[in-house]
């Protein structure tokens, strides 16, 4: 579920006609679904992307792909998204959160702490065990793609797993510069 929001005027829409997303919704979509959501953002940038992934703990989901909403990892989430920002789930365990029109990248790496002391003081409960969790955050560049942007979010992401989970790891541009050389290089001999 997306709600739209708009101008007040009784007329939701964005960029080129299409209804103007905005946030605390959640939408169960693939990765080409997170990807088209990303390309929306990319309409007002700068953007940022959060990649979220965690221990699903069994229990109830809805569309067998949707997270219960009471668990306490997507409450998280939708609790720190903002008006404008987009929450979807891509499968149980993990989330993609689009934040729109940055004014400043930090934004989204902020946003990303907060959501995971939630996710700490949600583990601090001795009602319920605590997930391992992992963040990637991702922030646009003036010619960065939607493909671009999700694959360096999963970038971090990985990054945040290899670590040992519980941190949210930012995309940083010398990752980037590696990336785009391609996938496979070697970084440059620092001399």
């Amino acid at each position: 579920m997306r709600s739209n929001g708009g101008s007040g005027d009784g007329n939701p829409e964005g960029p080129e006609g299409r209804p103007a997303p905005q946030g605390r919704g959640l939408e169960v979509v693939d990765r080409q679904g997170l990807q088209a959501r990303i390309d929306e953002g990319l309409a007002l940038p700068p953007i940022g992307v959060l990649l979220i992934e965690w221990d699903a703990v069994p229990g109830p989901t809805v569309e067998s792909t949707r997270p219960a909403a009471q668990d306490p990892i997507v409450g998280a989430v939708l609790a720190e998204a903002g008006p404008a920002d987009t929450v979807v789930s891509t499968g149980p365990g993990q989330l993609g959160l689009v934040r729109r029109a940055l004014t400043a990248p930090a934004e989204a790496e902020s946003q990303a702490h907060r959501i995971a002391a939630r996710f700490r003081a949600a583990g601090d409960r001795p009602d319920a065990p605590a997930p391992t969790w992992a963040i990637g955050v991702a922030v646009s560049h003036r010619s960065d793609t939607a493909a671009d942007l999700l694959r360096y979010a999963e970038h971090a992401l990985t990054d945040a797993q290899l670590l040992g989970g519980d941190r949210v790891v930012p995309f940083e541009d010398a990752d980037r510069l590696l990336l785009d050389a391609g996938a496979d290089a070697d970084p440059p001999d620092e001399r």
